[in-house]
C-alpha cells in the first residue's frame, strides 16, 4: 500500500484537523476526474491536452509525499509535451493509474479515520 505523507498539509493546518480533511477530501473529487481525462487524451493521442492535464496533478501529488507517482507524472507531462517517448507514455500511465488507485484508497481510509 502506498504511504501518504501528510507532513505538508498538516504544517499549512497548524493543528486544524478539519483543514487537513477538507484538503484530502479535494485531492479526490479533484484529482481521479483528471487520470480519467489524461486517460481519454492519451487514446486519442491528443498530447498537448495530455501535457497539460498530467501539469494539473502534479502539484497536488507532490503535496501528498508521493515522490515515485509525482515522477511518473512528469515523465507523461515531458513526454507529451515535447512528443518524446510516446511508446513509453501509455505504460507509465498504466503505472500511474494503479499508484492514483492506491492512494485514492489510503486517501479514503485516512479520511474515513478522522
Amino acid at each position: 500500500m502506498t504511504k501518504i505523507d501528510l507532513s505538508y498539509i498538516e504544517s499549512i493546518a497548524a493543528g486544524d484537523k478539519v483543514f487537513v480533511k477538507e484538503m484530502l477530501q479535494m485531492f479526490n473529487k479533484s484529482t481521479y476526474p483528471e487520470i480519467n481525462n489524461i486517460e481519454k487524451q492519451l487514446s486519442l493521442k491528443e498530447w498537448d491536452l495530455v501535457a497539460k492535464l498530467a501539469h494539473k496533478i502534479k502539484a497536488p501529488i507532490q503535496i501528498l509525499g508521493q515522490v515515485e507517482t509525482y515522477d511518473l507524472v512528469v515523465f507523461i507531462e515531458k513526454s507529451a509535451r515535447n512528443k518524446a517517448h510516446l511508446e513509453q507514455i501509455n505504460d507509465q500511465f498504466a503505472i500511474l493509474k494503479t499508484k492514483m488507485n492506491e492512494i485514492k484508497d489510503e486517501v479514503k481510509k485516512i479520511i474515513d479515520s478522522m
